[in-house]
């Protein structure tokens, strides 16, 4: 019964893996695209959304180390 359990585990980091893996190559693709746009700031607290962007890369990039 330990083993089924090991592997049901395994798999399913397998597949979270795969979905973070997708998740970043889109996140990736939307920063390159958001460096083609003007300067956007956030209504209500001034934030650039290009910087917003970049910190979330940093964060996935630190992720993956």
């Amino acid at each position: 019964m330990m083993w089924c359990e090991d592997k049901i585990h395994e798999d399913d980091v397998e597949y979270v893996r795969k979905d973070l893996t997708i998740a970043k190559s889109e996140v990736e693709e939307l920063i390159d695209s958001l460096d083609s746009l003007p300067d956007m700031v956030h209504p209500k607290t001034g934030e650039d959304y290009k910087k917003m962007w970049k910190m979330a890369q940093n964060r996935i990039d630190h992720f993956y180390g």
